[in-house]
This record gives C-alpha cells, structure tokens and sequence, in this order.
C-alpha cells in the first residue's frame, strides 16, 4: 500500500479515490525540483514512493505538483530561499523581526475530506491492529505450548551412536538400515488395529518395536518416551512383530531351513573343532510374559524354576551363530 509523497495528503493505492498515482520523473533535475516542493523534512525519498494527481494542475503530470496547501495561488509555487554566509562588518545592523503566521495544511486542498476518508483510514487500521493482536497471541500459545512440551524420542538421536543403538535395538546402524529397506518395500502395512500411523516414520515404528523385544519397555513407558498414545504403541508393535516374522521366520528360516554340514564346516569357529560334525545347537528358552486372567493359563504359564508365569520356545542355533530354526511358543507345566 502506497501513500502520496505529498506532507497532508493520505490518498493511497487501493483507495476509493479516483485520482491517480504518478511515478517521480527519471531526470535527476526535475526529480529534484518534485521532491523540494514536496517539503518531506520528516524522511528521504526513495524509488517506490508516488504523488497523486490531485497535486497537479487539470492532473497534468506534464506541469509537475503545484497544488499544495503552502502553494495559495494554483500554478506558482514559492521557491525555497536560502541564505548564504556573510562577513560581519564593522556596523552591524541586526536583522529586522518578522512574525509568520501559521497555514493550516488541509485548507488549501479542495479534494481533501476530512470527515470520510480519515474514518475509513481509521477503520482499516483499526481492522488491521485487530487481526495482528489475534495472531500474536496465538503465536504466544504456541511459543508457551513449545516450551512446555518435552522432546520426543527419534531414531535420528541415536543413530550415530553404536552404543546405544546395540541397547535398544540389538543392531548396529548398518543392519538397522537394511531391516528399513526391507519394511520400506512392503510398505503400506495393513495395521492391526485397522488404522494406519501416519505420525511416525517407519524407521521411528521399527525402533519402538525393537525397544519393546529387546528391553520389554511397557507400552505407557514407550508412549512417553515417543510423545504418543498407548493405543498408538500397541498398534505398532502388533503390526510390525507380524511383518518381521513374515521377513525373517517365513522368508528366512523356512526358506533356507538348517545349513548343510559342508556349509557349516566352512563357517566353522575354533571351540567347535572337536564337534565337526555338529550342525545346530538346540536350547530351550523361556520369555515372561504377563499374568493371565484365566486361572488355567496361569497355572500352565507359570515356572517354579523362574517364579513368573513365561512360555516356552525351542530354538536351533548354527555354528556360525545364525538363527535357524524357532519353534511356537507354548505353556508347559513346569516339573
């Protein structure tokens, strides 16, 4: 929004005045003289400034700005005097007084009115202070909101650090991205839940899920740390300990199955010399679970030799380290 450059005169682009804009001349000389006549002491000129055409006669860009409220007659306009040094001499005479009466700055304009355009200038401000009040205080909000919000937990905080990637996900960042390229193929997931998560990155969803298999974090523990709901972790964690046995127990062990013998001797480490025709290890585990509701599940699910309710899985380990075979989960009764 632009004003005319003129002191007392507030017509402005967009306004419903008719008069027009006109652009300060190009020519230095003739810029100068428009810009002295404007008698702007307040502040300089510079290129997007404009003066309206009721400062000129008949709006005759042509014959430059000669209407103003300090120009009484229409077409002469009063230069600037300037006064130069002088020598004193010997018989100073000082200077006669004169007394300058003050002009008032609307009188003179005919396009001038006061009572309409200054009201509608008053209201657009006052609409204009308005919205930017509302927008500041709800940029204050935001800012407190901010404040007080505690950071949420992302894979990028521990990526680079080996030591604590090993801790919470049991992979270093290599293989951790290896797992994402695999999850990223399959993308989208239909979840368990029957909604998708679209707040979290699926290098963000398969952290939490590691965290959850590797240090058995509660869901209402892992909602805090990631800023979540416990119904968001939950729904996760289903999803995603589905899409990883489809890649590892159904794409993996049942795919390649128990390595060969001549595979297992070429892998083979040192403690296994006196075994070299061994091909698996085969142990049994035990992962806690949650107490049942059910009376009888908790008389099956629960290990003396543990003193908590667990399952129970077979596993089959190669020579060389690597998972190959894991059998269902089940509750047996322990001796």
């Amino acid at each position: 929004m632009v004003y005319c450059f003129a002191i007392g005169c507030t017509h402005r682009t967009g306004s419903k005045q008719t008069c027009s804009l006109f652009r300060f001349p190009p020519d230095a000389k003739e810029r100068k003289k428009w810009i002295e006549r404007c008698r702007r002491a307040d502040r300089e000129w510079n290129t997007n400034d404009r003066i309206c055409s009721c400062h000129f006669q008949d709006g005759n860009k042509e014959l430059g700005p000669t209407v103003f409220s300090y120009s009484k007659i229409v077409g002469h306009f009063p230069e600037i005097l300037t006064t130069k040094r002088k020598r004193l001499s010997s018989s100073f005479n000082p200077p006669e007084t004169t007394t300058c009466t003050p002009l008032d700055p609307v009188l003179d304009h005919s396009y001038y009115d006061t009572s309409a355009d200054c009201q509608a200038h008053s209201k657009d401000q006052s609409k204009e202070v308005s919205v930017l009040e509302k927008q500041i205080a709800k940029l204050q909000e935001e800012v407190t909101r901010l404040k007080l919000q505690k950071p949420k937990m992302s894979i990028s905080d521990i990526i680079d650090d080996t030591e604590k990637m090993l801790l919470y996900t049991s992979f270093p960042a290599d293989v951790f991205n290896v797992i994402v390229g695999m999850l990223s193929r399959m993308a989208p997931f239909n979840y368990y839940a029957g909604w998708a998560v679209t707040c979290f990155s699926i290098e963000d969803q398969l952290l939490i899920t590691l965290m959850k298999l590797r240090l058995n974090y509660r869901d209402m523990d892992l909602a805090v740390r990631f800023g979540t709901s416990r119904a968001t972790v939950s729904n996760i964690i289903n999803t995603y300990v589905s899409v990883l046995h489809e890649i590892f127990f159904d794409g993996v062990l049942k795919e390649v199955g128990m390595p060969s013998q001549l595979k297992c001797k070429g892998s083979l480490p040192k403690s296994f010399e006196e075994f070299a025709s061994a091909r698996i290890a085969m142990d049994a585990t035990e992962v806690i679970q949650d107490v049942p509701s059910d009376m009888n599940c908790q008389s099956l699910s629960y290990s003396s030799y543990k003193s908590r309710h667990t399952v129970k899985a077979v596993t089959c380990v190669a020579p060389n380290g690597a998972l190959v075979f894991s059998s269902e989960f089940c509750r047996l009764v322990s001796p």
